[in-house]
This record gives structure tokens, C-alpha cells and sequence, in this order.
């Protein structure tokens, strides 16, 4: 009891290992992402669930009845400490850290409904070490999916083999965590019956045929696995006839698909027209020798995009995170987080210059009352009263620099991104608002979606819920959500008050507080696209304005390949689109450029040789500023990271805003529209009075359908 009072918290029992709490996926937990807690028997309800944010404050998650007993809680801290109370009783539970998992930084995590052979690749890459490794939550039954789209966020895959029953709930959560960025993997029995009952048929971005067919080869998969193992097939293998209008075919036997990856919205559906086996088979299934082959560790892990492990790499990525180590800034999400927090009016000084100089004074003031008392004075007693007087005068002075560094007025930050499909007619919102406060102080603040004509409530089952919550950054510095907690003497509370709202949130004086607002909803395109894909680097057709404002520092990709609208061919400045005008991507103002060389700004010079009639082109790539503040080029850079080398370039990871990076669009043969638009799409509120926030930063990116002439489009290779 003395341990828990010295600790700042509450004398309690630790939570025994029969702790009914059920808290992430098998335990596991990713910090920064939303995360299913739930009653093992089902037999009480939850209220008054408590966790503790980046900051160490604690925040109270309002709790509403569901049908499923599950309700969703954010952690910001490595402890993933949750304190929960439950319904009709005085009954405390403590989260029992002994059974959590906390994942890294770079951890992905893959569900699986039922624990399926091939997937032990997570383990084994783990214990040789990794930059991104993976771990695999196999649910005992298809009842433990969620039917809230939350409750995937914390998955980079899901992998459903044979088509488990989902209810209409269950698939609806799961196509709008797909249609919101999320990778789904199909691995189809061979009665297309079980799919066509099926809700997902309703929704998933391909059909099949009445009747299944028969195969009398699959070896193409052997290329896709990279394993030289022949696939043997002694017999015809029955299998579902998939049509696919879109995407990209990995393995086909003439005109049958075996292996396809589409695009859904802003997600992506992988499907395999055969079933991976379980860890435990029956009967026959599972023993047969294609069976066997399906259920090897390299075909699994490519199926769901795992990387090999690289020690060299893992080596060479770890020796740059150290580099960068001194910035704090490891991640692009840690950089967006740092421009929100950057008030141009306010001249914040850094902790280790204001330690300096608080060192720095005490030997001033020691020095100055040393010579007064000796000197001056000539009277060493009256150092009683000279310190204090030069202490008081030196603490005077202190605060007068600080409110003239710091101000005395609130300041907001506000960036939104609004993504639209134009083939689906959804779009995914989210808003980063980061407030400054000028004295400490606590306030309701409320974030509320504005009316906009080409954007409409989306009240459908399984619609993402809008809920307003912290925002934290993956680092291990102060403030980072992977630095362990000290001692929290008097943590503040706040709490989650309903949907876009918090209440009593703690402001400290001169500091800051990180917010983040995302919700989905319905939408006509804002921009009328006819677009047609005529040979390779050609991109044909028209693109009118549709958003009702002006598109600002916006270009069009698609493959490897930028399109823009300059006032000056030789210049960098963009046309703007103003709202109804059409641009033909014919016209004679089209200017195209490859993706990496423009936005790494890649230059190249010839260089001669002397005495001799031979030239060399040298190529230098631009560097990247990690603690770069210009909100537009870190979207910018974001919407297309891995097309212009990833990591590569600009020396941080993309982890906790992976599913904004848009390339995975531009290999399934889709364009994208990125532009900077003056169009307010959230309502910002201090204790129920709107204020304009000093700094606002929209941007719009569209996905635009493309029409191919032929049936398959090759690109050139990135050469790295």
C-alpha cells in the first residue's frame, strides 16, 4: 500500500491472472490506435474506462451500451495501463500488464480468423530480428470480428480463408475499414454458393461464376512465392471463376485468375481462388500436396506484402534512427506533429537551451551577489538579503521574456485532409488541431464537420464513428508515446464527452495540446474526371472543377508520372483550377514529370571529360529536411512516399500514417489528384465559442478511376 500512495496512484490489489478484462487482440496493443476492450463471460457491462494519453493525463472514455459488449480506448503510453468499472457495481479492474503485448513502433499486426498454417513466418522473423515485424492474433471463431470499424484499426491485414460466416454488421464494419485503407485477404473455397450468400458479395469489388471451374495448373504461383518449389498437382483442382474489372493480376492459368489484388476505395482486396489450410486440418483437407505448398512460410508472407528480413537493412535503418535520434523525429507522423505545433508568433525555446540558461543564471546571480556583499557592501551577512532581492529581480525579468516570447493570446493550428474515391462515392475525413494557450487553464473544446455541398453525413451501418481524441507522435523523447511514464503525482482528467468533444482538458501555461478528429462520410467527386490510359507516360482525357473553389498547388499522377499546369514551362508555379473551368490533358500547357525526380528534386548535370569529346551526367538527389515546417510539402511527400523511394529519401519511417501514402493507387492502375484547397471542413469550438484558428491547411486528394486500352498495363521498373 505504501508502494501504490509513493506512486501517485490508488492502493489496490494487482490484477490477478484471471483478469476477465479482454483488452486488444490476444493481448496485443498498438499504441496511437484504437483498441477493443471487452468482458471475457459477457456477463457485466463496462462504464468509466480510464487510460492515460501521451502526456500522462488520464482521459475517461464516455461508454455507451453496445450490442456486442465491445467498446474502443486509445493508449498513449508503453504501461497500457485501463482502469475499468463495472455497470450496477463498485467493482474496480486494472489492466494486468503481464498478459498486454505492447507492439513496436514499426509492429504490424495480422488477424486471422482461426490460426492458419504458414503464417509461423511472424515468430521466426522476430527472433532473427526486423525493422517491421509482424505478429498474428489467430481468433478462435469469426464471432470475435468487430462490427465497428474500429476495432480493425489496429491491423495492417486481415486474412479470411474459406469464407467465414460474417453477419451483415460484421461486413459492414469490415468493408468501410477496407474502403477507409485497410488490406483484406480472400482465400475463396471452391463453392461460389458460400459466397454469393454471403454479405460480403453485396460490397466486394469482384464477381464470380455460378458454377466453380477446374484448373489443370497453378504453377504461376511459384514465381509470385519467389520459391523454387514446384507445385505439385496430380489432378484437377476445382476452384471459383473470378471476374475482375480491375486491378492487378499476380497469377493466371490463361484466362482464370488464381491470385488478384484490387483496389476498394482506399483499401485493398487480395484474392486467392484457393483456401490456405489451418494449423490443425481435418479429414483431408489441408494434406493434399498443393495444400502443403499453400501453407509455406515465403507464399504466405507475400501474400500479405511481409518483407524478408534484412539484417543488413535492419542494421542500416537503426544506425540512421540513431542519427536522427537528436531531432526527435523518426517517423513523418512525429513531423506532422511537429508542424502543427509550430505557432509562428510564438518563440518557443527548446528544453536543453533553457537549462543552459537557468545554469547559466545561478552562476550570474551567484557571481553578482558575491561581489556586492564583498565588494560593494563590504558586509558578507548581508547576502540574507541581497540573494533574495536579486533573485526576485532575476525572476521578474524571467517572466517579462517569457510572455513576450510566449504571448498572451490563445493560438490555433488546424490541417485537414479530405480523401474522396471517386468510383465509390466515399470519402475519409480527418482534422489535426493543435491549440496553444497562453495560461494554465482548463476548457471544453468541440470539433464539429462543416456543411459542404459535395460531402454528406454518412449514416449507414458500419459508417466510422467521429470521435475527438488526443494525438501523440511514435517516438521515445519527452512527449513520444514509447517513452516510459515517470511518476504522476496529480495526473489531470479529462473526458471523451460524445462524438467531436472533450471536456475539461488541462492546459498548462505556454503549452499546447494535440488533437485529432476523423470520421467518414459520403461524397459526389469534387472534381468530373473522363480519364484514359493511352500508352506508357500518356495519361488522355479531361478533368473539370466540381469542388466549388479553386485548387491550388495541384497535379495529377498516375504510374510513375506527374501531371501539371505550370505558368511558366521552365518555372514551378501552378495554374490554379478555378471551379467549372475543364483542363484537357491534350492541351498544349500539359507539363509532365517523373514522381521522384520532381518531388526529390532530383538534378542532373553534364560534366565534360577533359581532353577528351566524352560527357558524364552526374545526378544528385535533393535532401530531405526532417524538421521541415511547410505543411503542403510534408502532404505532399506523404501522399506518394513510397513511390519516391520511402525511407530512402527521407530518412523516416511511415508507420502510424501508412494507409495515407497513396502509391499502393498508382500500381492498381488509378490516378490521384492531390491539391491545396481554401475550404474549411471542421468547426472549431472553445467552451461552446467558435474561434478562427490563426493557421488553416486543407487538402484535397482524389482517386480517379483510369480507362486502359488494353487488358494489361506494364510500367518500367523503379530502379532503386
Amino acid at each position: 500500500m505504501l508502494t501504490a500512495v509513493l506512486a501517485g496512484g490508488t492502493p489496490a490489489l494487482a490484477a490477478a491472472p484471471t483478469n476477465p478484462l479482454r483488452i486488444g487482440w490476444n493481448g496485443l496493443v498498438h499504441l496511437g490506435r484504437w483498441t477493443p476492450v471487452r468482458m471475457a463471460d459477457g456477463a457485466y457491462s463496462l462504464q468509466d474506462l480510464v487510460t492515460v494519453d501521451p502526456h500522462g493525463h488520464l482521459v475517461e472514455w464516455g461508454v455507451e451500451p453496445t450490442s456486442d459488449g465491445t467498446h474502443y480506448v486509445r493508449f498513449g503510453r508503453p504501461e497500457a495501463q485501463l482502469t475499468a468499472k463495472l455497470a450496477d457495481s463498485d467493482v474496480t479492474l486494472e489492466s494486468n500488464s503481464e498478459s498486454l503485448t505492447v507492439l513496436p513502433e514499426s509492429g504490424k499486426l495480422i488477424l486471422t480468423v482461426g490460426a492458419l498454417k504458414g503464417f509461423e513466418f511472424a515468430e521466426a522473423d522476430r527472433t532473427t530480428g526486423t525493422f517491421s515485424p509482424h505478429f498474428v492474433a489467430a481468433l478462435s471463431s469469426a464471432a470475435e470480428l468487430p462490427i465497428d470499424p474500429r476495432g480493425y484499426d489496429s491491423a495492417a491485414c486481415v486474412v479470411l480463408s474459406g469464407l467465414p460466416e460474417l453477419s451483415h454488421a460484421q461486413s459492414a464494419a469490415l468493408r468501410t475499414w477496407v474502403g477507409q485503407g485497410g488490406r483484406l485477404v480472400l482465400a475463396l473455397p471452391p463453392d461460389p454458393g458460400r459466397l454469393k450468400s454471403s454479405p460480403l458479395a453485396s460490397w466486394l469489388p469482384f464477381t464470380v461464376a455460378d458454377e466453380p471451374i477446374q484448373v489443370r495448373g497453378v504453377g504461376r504461383l511459384e514465381a509470385f512465392s519467389g520459391k523454387n518449389v514446384r507445385i505439385p498437382l496430380p489432378q484437377r483442382q476445382m476452384m471459383m471463376k473470378v471476374t475482375a474489372p480491375d486491378g492487378v493480376t499476380l497469377a493466371a492459368e490463361r484466362d482464370d485468375l488464381l491470385l488478384v489484388r484490387i483496389p476498394y476505395a482506399f483499401g485493398v482486396v487480395t484474392v486467392l481462388t484457393l483456401e490456405i489450410p489451418p494449423e490443425s486440418p481435418t479429414a483431408e483437407f489441408g494434406k493434399s500436396p498443393l495444400s502443403r505448398w499453400l501453407a509455406l512460410s515465403d507464399f504466405c508472407r507475400q501474400l500479405v506484402e511481409s518483407p524478408k528480413p534484412n539484417a543488413e537493412e535492419f542494421r542500416k535503418t537503426r544506425r540512421l534512427g540513431t542519427q536522427l535520434s537528436s531531432t526527435g523525429i523518426t517517423d513523418l507522423s512525429s513531423q506532422l506533429y511537429a508542424v502543427q505545433e509550430h505557432h509562428a508568433d510564438v518563440r518557443r525555446t527548446t528544453p536543453w537551451p533553457a537549462m543552459g540558461w537557468m545554469l547559466a543564471l545561478i552562476v550570474v546571480l551567484a557571481a553578482a551577489d558575491y561581489g556586492v556583499v564583498h565588494f560593494v557592501l563590504k558586509r558578507p551577512q548581508a547576502t540574507w538579503v541581497t540573494l533574495p532581492a536579486l533573485i526576485a529581480v532575476a525572476c521578474g525579468l524571467s517572466a517579462w521574456a517569457a510572455q513576450s516570447q510566449n504571448g498572451t493570446d490563445w493560438r490555433t493550428n488546424v490541417l485537414e485532409l479530405i480523401d474522396v474515391d471517386a468510383a465509390t462515392s466515399t470519402a475519409r475525413v480527418q482534422t489535426w488541431v493543435d491549440v496553444f494557450s497562453a495560461a494554465g487553464q482548463r476548457r471544453s473544446i468541440e470539433v464539429q464537420p462543416s456543411k459542404v455541398a459535395w460531402l454528406h453525413a454518412e449514416s449507414s451501418a458500419g459508417a466510422w464513428p467521429e470521435a475527438l481524441t488526443w494525438e501523440g507522435f511514435p517516438e521515445t523523447v519527452f512527449g513520444g508515446m514509447y517513452r516510459s511514464g515517470g511518476l504522476d503525482w496529480n495526473s489531470a482528467r479529462y473526458r471523451v464527452a460524445g462524438p467531436g468533444r472533450l471536456d475539461d482538458v488541462p492546459w498548462l501555461q505556454w503549452s499546447t495540446q494535440a488533437l485529432t478528429n476523423r470520421w467518414s462520410a459520403g461524397a459526389t467527386s469534387p472534381v468530373e474526371a473522363k480519364l484514359k490510359f493511352v500508352g506508357v507516360g500518356r495519361l488522355s482525357g479531361t478533368l473539370k472543377n466540381a469542388s466549388g473553389v479553386p485548387l491550388d498547388d495541384w497535379m495529377i499522377a498516375y504510374g510513375n508520372r506527374l501531371y501539371r499546369r505550370l505558368q511558366d514551362r521552365g518555372g514551378d508555379d501552378v495554374l490554379p483550377l478555378e471551379p467549372g473551368e475543364v483542363w484537357d490533358l491534350d492541351g498544349p500547357d500539359v507539363v509532365q514529370h517523373n514522381i521522384r525526380t520532381l518531388l526529390t528534386r532530383t538534378t542532373s548535370t553534364v560534366i565534360g571529360r577533359s581532353g577528351e569529346n566524352m560527357k558524364d551526367v552526374r545526378t544528385e538527389q535533393g535532401r530531405y529536411d526532417p524538421l521541415g515546417l511547410d505543411p503542403t510539402e510534408l502532404i505532399r511527400l506523404l501522399t506518394f512516399h513510397q513511390e519516391i523511394g520511402g525511407s530512402g529519401f527521407t530518412g523516416l519511417s511511415n508507420n502510424l500514417l501508412e494507409d495515407r501514402d497513396a502509391t499502393r493507387q498508382l500500381e492498381l492502375h488509378r490516378a490521384v489528384l492531390f491539391a491545396r484547397v481554401e475550404l474549411p471542413i471542421s468547426e472549431i469550438s472553445l467552451d461552446g465559442e467558435e474561434i478562427a484558428p490563426n493557421r488553416r491547411s486543407t487538402f484535397l486528394r482524389v482517386i480517379l478511376p483510369v480507362e486502359r486500352t488494353s487488358e494489361e498495363v506494364r510500367f518500367l521498373p523503379k530502379l532503386e
